[in-house]
């Protein structure tokens, strides 16, 4: 690897400056028990496992619709900033919707909403804008503000790593309901798009589908970065999903997810190396996300990625131009990276961006290896139309 060093950064500290990232438009519909989503869909949405349902309306040609977002700054700080939307909210944005009520998508909310915890949330003009109309994206954020990941006690990231562990082995392994009363907490945050917020709404979902003989669940990895977790694990009926978490004071308070059988192989997945150098690998994270996914440079890849880098997602492809060669091919291009979980050799990613001219996230998960991205695996969700819980997937 012959990777040039990062320029001085001369903006204030902590902040990146990669340019001005995507307006969003964001729904104003009511929801409800919509006629987008089947009712069977709704009544079995649970954290990742979304049991091969999906919202027949998550499209980039969707009607446009409501208010569209301000937009985030183009100087966004590292860790700390409040992932909520700022300014005046609609209904359902930056609060959680009680169980059972229709909710908007943000409507009237502005687009400003800054990273949370891990790392920068990068924005930038590199990726190609995708031509959303009324998207459940940006702008409708969940929870307040974060904490710098770079200032974090690596004893808080290592606690809610086993905190995260336990709850998702109690409830989903051992099948045993009682661990959402030990280990989840109000205000409970939701952005799967077909599952309202609300503890109790996920403890009666929960209820019912843990106790079914065929739900199986097999828990791959555990990642934390100060108040964020990610769960890398394989549902018998949706295949492998990532879930990611928020932990505050020992509960966990909010949950994002990719969606079911759209991530990459697992092959063999390698331990995690706590002993690992967290904040370096953190570091080539962010400038390889400047620089190639929302700088758009894909290029310059080989510049950050080992010789012997592993590609999971589909092609099987190794070698330094893989991972170009794997963006090519999914016609995949990154505007913003909204969250980064770094622990130890792995460095997580939720990312927004495009397939062609189709709005998704973008879940991105690498294996460093000796200072060099040496592994990735992925998995991603269109961008829906409206959400029950009226909060973005971001």
């Amino acid at each position: 690897m012959n990777r040039p060093p990062s320029p001085p950064n001369t903006a204030q500290p902590h902040v990146l400056e990669l340019g001005r990232p995507l307006d969003f438009v964001i729904s104003a519909a009511a929801l409800g028990h919509s006629t987008h989503m089947p009712m069977r869909c709704l009544a079995i949405a649970v954290v990742g496992a979304l049991f091969g349902c999906s919202d027949p309306s998550s499209t980039a040609e969707s009607a446009a619709g409501g208010a569209s977002g301000a937009g985030a700054p183009s100087s966004v700080p590292v860790g700390g900033a409040a992932s909520g939307g700022q300014g005046a909210s609609g209904a359902g944005a930056g609060a959680p919707a009680s169980a059972g009520t229709s909710a908007t998508a943000g409507a009237g909310t502005s687009g400003a909403s800054g990273p949370t915890s891990g790392s920068a949330a990068t924005g930038g003009t590199g990726g190609a804008t995708p031509t959303a109309g009324a998207q459940a994206g940006a702008g409708s954020g969940g929870s307040d503000a974060g904490t710098d990941a770079e200032n974090c006690d690596p004893a808080l990231s290592r606690a809610n790593r086993e905190l995260v562990a336990r709850a998702i082995d109690e409830l989903f392994v051992d099948k045993d309901i009682t661990a959402v009363d030990r280990h989840w907490a109000e205000p409970y945050h939701q952005h799967n798009p077909i599952a309202n917020s609300g503890v109790s709404t996920f403890r009666s979902l929960m209820s019912s589908i843990v106790s079914s003989p065929s739900f199986r669940y097999e828990r791959l990895l555990t990642l934390a970065d100060c108040d964020l977790a990610v769960v890398y694990g394989r549902y018998a009926q949706t295949g492998v999903i990532f879930d990611m978490f928020r932990v505050r004071d020992g509960k966990i308070m909010e949950h994002w997810d990719s969606d079911a059988n759209q991530a990459s192989e697992v092959g063999q997945l390698g331990a995690l190396d706590e002993n690992a150098a967290t904040a370096d690998n953190r570091a080539l994270f962010v400038d390889f996300s400047a620089a190639v996914l929302v700088g758009g440079e894909a290029g310059r890849a080989s510049e950050f990625l080992a010789q012997t880098y592993v590609e999971h997602h589909g092609m099987g492809a190794s070698g330094a131009d893989a991972f170009a060669a794997f963006l090519a091919a999914e016609s995949v291009t990154y505007a913003r990276v909204h969250h980064v979980i770094a622990d130890g050799n792995y460095v997580f990613a939720l990312s927004e961006g495009a397939r062609g001219s189709a709005a998704y996230g973008f879940y991105d998960l690498f294996r460093i290896q000796d200072g060099e991205l040496a592994e990735h695996w992925d998995s991603r969700r269109a961008v829906p139309s409206s959400t029950m819980s009226g909060l973005g997937i971001f």
